[in-house]
């Protein structure tokens, strides 16, 4: 866990890097850029024929920007450019090489002096290059490319690994970067290039966004039952992408192809780009209106919502191309601001309605670290000022740095504080429900390892949980190590040894399993129910309205099932369930892999070996202490009759049941385990043979009266031997020790089954020396 969160931070800083890195390339190629820019948009190459003078040909003027450098020089549309300073210009890259080489971003001046071809003449022009940076426009870039980086990394470190956490952190990095490209003729990285990686991420958007719409919010059913639908998608992106990267490659290094650049792009804007919005948008629209889950209406509404804006936009943009509608000047500055909405929204579906398994405290950290900088800016702002007055007012001149030095350490010794003190107030203020429910559900959490054994701490879960949260009904279902079935270990509304008829059993391969994994938290009875019949009895039998998976590296371990009357579950309720839910499911695996090791299978009683081992403590303990220990060899009688009649399976679960019976008749103290086979060991610790031979009636008695039936309704029955030793037995100076003490019991078994079986014998007790 901790190497997976190693690698996840160190994902996280890398691409934070490339996306700051490749944000700051762009806002160097803006800067060249404005340093270059003149204000003209430049038509066809012009032939030499067409100029009818000696220079090379030039390059024909079509536009001029009113204000900018060539309009206050005099340059006119329909010039032809034929030189800059004296550097003949016959198209559009050798212009560039020449502003590469002649213009200095750094240098407030650069003058150049063009020589243009007007109405059958030659002229001389002063032209003066240069405009102010477009810093509003790349604030917009760098907003809605952080915004996105911000949404990826919220995926990459969301609570629970799934596939739809996946897939956004791709489509927001694609996104993010695509945003960052410098695409632009003054970048440091040539064009085609830039233009080829650009096509290339719009590919993975294509394939990445359809994927993740077809899992809000929950896998649509189209897309389980036609799976090959998504992989085409993916391959009808990357091969668009790949086509488009292709001809603009080929086309800048000069390779003839039947199509140009011009027609690819809009290929892929009007044939790719159009239907996939169309495709998001229907695709959000059918969930938020027709999802039978008005939370699950709730996450496809929001992302509907953050969509919306982009999708317009592009059926705007292909309108132009497609049907010659004019493009406002307006329309391109828009770029940047349409996909703001979008990240906007998935934060409000993943943090109010848990599109992701964030966990409240990842929720609550995300807005007290807004918090912790608001904090941060009004202490520095305190700072400068108390600062500036304090040096007017003492006149310290040189010595400031002392003042400065003492600030900031005053800085880092009251910051935590005051940003724990401001944190717990609003917790105080405005969360005090969910704050005490975390404090309930977090001494719970504590408490349940106290209990040891997985059905004690299954009772007393089942128990608390329903206090805390005021429910009317609780069960807790966990993982059966050997079978890998979900069986009631504890519920409120029925004893699951009692009636194990009613209890429920629940297979891994069960869809809503797959369901709740790839939520990673709570979810309604009723959208699993949907998802799967054979569940919707039974939950509808335990009267649940809500489960909550217990999940563990990436399995379940169990599931707690909650019913409530006509009130429901809160989302901030949920959050708390979920976190504790994460730390419980620890508790019983860690629990689980304990018993494993000391309790035994079938029966759930303690190994031979764990039995064993505590019959030796209690017995040092009495020697030390010279306190009475007694101890019982328990045996079924005529048990392989029962095997050999009706079968092997049948045994198992008359042995699983005595061993039920025996658990909940011997005493808290007493320690009972399985010796081998139908043979039981029963160490009692402080009780003479008196008290021993009361608690062995006992026992045989109810095993006498216990029946099971066979599939063909046959009563099955069986009775018990036992035999009895105490510590008192042995007359002797020497210690006796543990087999010892076994053997002294086989004895009185022995006994017990020679006089007629379904009985109790004893020893008879010597004092010891």
């Amino acid at each position: 866990m901790r190497q997976r969160h190693l690698l996840k931070t160190l994902i996280s800083v890398a691409v934070s890097g490339a996306v700051v890195f490749v944000l700051a390339l762009q806002g160097l190629a803006l800067r060249k850029e404005a340093a270059q820019r003149v204000g003209i948009f430049f038509g066809p190459e012009v032939p030499l024929s067409a100029v009818e003078v000696d220079p090379e040909p030039g390059l024909r003027i079509e536009r001029v920007e009113v204000g900018l450098a060539a309009h206050r020089a005099g340059i006119r549309a329909g010039d032809v450019l034929m030189a800059v300073d004296r550097q003949p210009v016959a198209d559009l890259d050798r212009y560039g090489e020449i502003l590469d080489e002649r213009i200095d971003p750094d240098f407030s001046r650069n003058d150049l002096h063009w020589t243009l071809w007007r109405n059958g003449r030659e002229i001389d022009l002063l032209v003066v290059p240069g405009s102010p940076f477009p810093l509003w426009g790349f604030l917009s870039t760098v907003l809605a490319c952080l915004s996105f980086l911000v949404l990826a990394l919220t995926a990459l470190l969301a609570s629970a690994e799934s596939k739809r956490s996946r897939l956004l952190f791709l489509l927001c990095l694609a996104i993010s970067l695509e945003l960052a490209l410098p695409l632009s003729t003054a970048a440091l990285i040539d064009l085609p290039v830039l233009l080829a990686f650009s096509y290339l991420l719009s590919g993975l958007q294509l394939g990445t966004e359809v994927h993740l719409i077809s899992r809000i919010p929950e896998p649509h059913r189209w897309a389980r039952r036609y799976p090959w639908i998504i992989p085409a998608v993916y391959a009808l992106g990357f091969a668009a992408a790949a086509l488009a990267a292709t001809t603009e490659l080929a086309t800048a290094r000069g390779i003839a192809l039947p199509w140009s650049v011009d027609t690819i792009a809009f290929f892929f804007n009007n044939a790719i780009i159009l239907p996939w919005a169309l495709a998001v948008a229907l695709l959000l629209l059918n969930q938020s209106l027709f999802h039978e889950d008005p939370h699950g209406r709730m996450k496809a509404s929001w992302v509907l919502a953050g969509a919306l804006p982009w999708v317009i936009y592009s059926v705007y943009i292909s309108s132009v191309d497609l049907f010659g509608f004019p493009l406002a000047d307006w329309a391109l500055d828009l770029t940047n601001i349409v996909v703001l909405p979008f990240p906007i929204a998935l934060f409000v579906a993943i943090f109010r309605y848990r599109l992701l398994d964030v966990r409240a405290g990842t929720a609550r950290s995300f807005v007290y670290s807004l918090l912790a900088v608001a904090v941060l800016l009004v202490f520095y702002l305190a700072l400068g000022t108390l600062g500036i007055v304090m040096l007017q007012a003492l006149e310290l001149g040189n010595d400031s740095v002392w003042v400065i030095s003492g600030a900031t350490l005053l800085l880092g010794l009251t910051f935590s504080p005051l940003r724990t003190a401001i944190q717990r107030a609003l917790e105080r203020r405005f969360f005090p429900e969910q704050a005490a429910l975390s404090k309930q559900l977090t001494e719970l959490a504590s408490d349940l390892p106290q209990r040891r054994e997985v059905p004690k701490m299954s009772r007393y879960l089942v128990d608390k949980i329903s206090e805390a949260l005021h429910l009317e009904s609780a069960t807790l279902l966990l993982t059966a190590p050997r079978t890998g079935l979900l069986i009631t270990s504890a519920s409120t509304l029925l004893d699951a040894e009692e009636d194990f008829a009613e209890s429920f059993l629940l297979s891994q391969e069960d869809p809503a399993l797959d369901l709740l994994l790839e939520v990673g938290g709570p979810l309604s009875a009723r959208r699993l129910a949907g998802v799967s019949p054979a569940l919707a009895h039974r939950l509808h039998a335990f009267e649940a309205r809500l489960a909550v998976p217990l999940i563990n590296r990436d399995h379940v371990v169990g599931l707690l099932l909650l019913g409530r009357g006509s009130e429901a579950f809160q989302p901030e309720e949920l959050e708390v369930l979920s976190l504790f839910a994460r730390h419980t499911a620890t508790t019983f695996e860690n629990a689980r892999l304990f018993e494993s090791a000391t309790v035994e299978g079938l029966t759930g009683l303690l190994r031979r070996e764990a039995i064993l081992e505590r019959l030796t403590e209690e017995l040092d303990r009495s020697l030390r202490y010279r306190r009475p220990l007694s101890v019982a060899m328990i045996d079924l009688d005529h048990f392989k009759r029962v095997n050999d009649r009706f079968g092997h399976l049948m045994g198992d679960a008359l042995l699983k049941r005595v061993a039920q019976v025996l658990q909940r008749n011997v005493r808290r103290t007493d320690s009972l385990g399985r010796y081998g086979g139908e043979e039981f060991l029963l160490v009692m610790p402080e009780t003479r043979l008196v008290g021993a031979a009361e608690v062995s009636e006992k026992i045989r008695r109810m095993v006498e009266g216990l029946a099971l039936l066979t599939e063909g309704e046959e009563k099955i029955q069986v009775t018990l031997s036992i035999g009895l030793s105490q510590l008192e037995d042995f007359n002797r100076s020497t210690a006796p020790s543990a087999e010892e003490l076994i053997a002294a019991a086989d004895l009185s078994l022995y006994e017990a089954k020679r006089q007629g079986r379904n009985r109790v014998r004893q020893t008879q007790p010597l004092q010891m020396v």
